[in-house]
């Protein structure tokens, strides 16, 4: 892919400004998910109940210069969505 045509796609695909909240991103899908959003610019909150899988994909991402956080948080809870809602904000 030339750089012309890629410079597009970052342009056209680009999430700077935005913020994304992703559950179940400490392993498998919800980790490659994070990774993608914040590759392509979003800042990224990743949700799961495993805090060292959490620790371990934020100081990933951040060590490639992505903007992410972390939340230890189960879902099923009232007290964990409020949680996940207010690291998003």
């Amino acid at each position: 892919m030339n750089t012309a045509s890629t410079g597009y796609l970052s342009e056209l695909f680009s999430l700077d400004g935005r913020t994304a909240l992703v559950t179940g991103g400490s392993s498998g899908i919800g980790k490659a998910i994070a990774g993608a959003l914040a590759r392509a610019g979003a800042s990224v909150v990743v949700l799961a109940r495993k805090e060292s899988e959490l620790v371990a994909t934020v100081e990933e991402l951040t060590a490639e210069g992505c903007r992410a956080a972390w939340v230890s948080a189960d879902l099923s809870t009232r007290e964990g969505i409020k949680a996940g809602a207010e690291a998003a904000a």
